[in-house]
């Protein structure tokens, strides 16, 4: 995470491919979900949105597979980054909406540079539906009722 917010490209993809080295030689099914999370994150904020698309997904499907919640959750909210990134502006609403539920139904909040990336992402969405759209793709996103497979599926 750290890496991704504060390195360049060689760095993140070099500490990625570390920790996803290390959790495959270990067997870590959870710590394996985490490492593609993380290189999502990576691919998002320094490489190709397109692969940090299939990157989350993967992750966010592997912890369902878990039963875990957590990561899912911030799963959904890099979905929604990747596609406001994308430039598919309704599909990110849906998913902030989704991510909103999440954290609202598990105690998540957002903090530091990812609240910051949250506002920055969130902006343009908002400009480019304009904010009856808008809440209306999020009221989507948030009254679904599976938010976990509407990140899988959308």
């Amino acid at each position: 995470m750290a890496a991704a917010f504060l390195g360049d490209r060689a760095t993140c993809m070099r500490v990625g491919d570390v920790y996803m080295a290390e959790a495959t030689e270990h067997g870590g099914r959870w710590i394996h979900s985490w490492a593609l999370w993380g290189l999502g994150l990576a691919e998002l904020r320094h490489g190709d949105p397109h692969r940090a698309t299939e990157l989350l997904r993967d992750a966010i499907a592997r912890q369902r597979a878990l039963d875990d919640t957590w990561l899912p959750t911030w799963g959904v909210e890099l979905l929604a980054w990747n596609f406001s990134a994308i430039g598919e502006p309704r599909r990110a609403a849906r998913l902030f909406g989704a991510a909103a539920r999440l954290r609202h139904s598990f105690g998540v909040a957002l903090y530091g540079p990812f609240e910051q990336a949250h506002r920055e992402t969130d902006r343009p969405v908002r400009r480019a539906l304009g904010e009856d759209a808008y809440a209306t793709a999020f009221g989507q996103g948030f009254t679904s009722r599976d938010p976990i497979a509407l990140a899988l599926d959308d």
